[in-house]
């Protein structure tokens, strides 16, 4: 499958990593942003003074990662669940938070396009209601994969199939929870800790 991973730049090399690992379960990963350098940061790009060849450079990345959200079949988004300064640079904590949000415009334009969005982590606007899949973490939104593509589904079907991450299911069940349409459970290989179907 042909997947896009979004998140805030910041955090690409764990999402290099992950893009390693969906390779490894044989998925295409088509987040060029992850392997290309980037010669422009955001804050080249929003200040006053850019010139005109940062704005160029800027504008080819923008149109690749656009091409590159067209491509997938799937796109995982990445969440912070953290309130966004007014000011940019603001701390809270000792992590610095920065107004940006490439991420969110990408997920906009995956849902545009009629794409199946995941996320990881918690919604943190309107939009991310839209969300097929909603995980926690990480290695739950890789075993909802594996299910999915298993079973020979669509990505979409996570949301219709009732897949949700730990944070919606009851307390006494931390699984995956996939459901028919009639709201009755599907059975699935239990897990075990390593993530291996039994």
């Amino acid at each position: 499958m042909k997947i896009y991973l979004a998140a805030r730049y910041s955090r690409r090399p764990e999402l290099q990593r992950y893009a390693r690992e969906l390779v490894l379960l044989g998925h295409h990963v088509t987040s060029r942003w992850l392997t290309a350098e980037h010669a422009v940061t955001d804050e080249q790009l929003v200040d006053a003074g850019a010139t005109l060849d940062t704005l160029r450079l800027g504008r080819q990345y923008a149109r690749g990662n656009i091409a590159d959200v067209a491509q997938a079949q799937l796109l995982i988004g990445f969440t912070e669940g953290l309130p966004r300064p007014i000011v940019p640079g603001a701390v809270i904590g000792a992590i610095e938070l920065v107004p940006y949000g490439g991420r969110h415009t990408e997920h906009g334009i995956a849902l545009a396009l009629g794409r199946p969005c995941w996320l990881v982590g918690p919604r943190e606007n309107v939009f991310h209601t839209l969300a097929d899949g909603l995980f926690d973490t990480w290695p739950e939104a890789v075993r909802a994969l594996g299910l999915i593509t298993a079973s020979g589904l669509e990505p979409s079907a996570a949301g219709r199939l009732g897949w949700v991450g730990e944070a919606a299911a009851p307390a006494e069940d931390h699984q995956l929870r996939p459901h028919d349409a009639r709201g009755e459970a599907l059975v699935r290989p239990a897990l075990d800790p390593a993530g291996a179907a039994s």
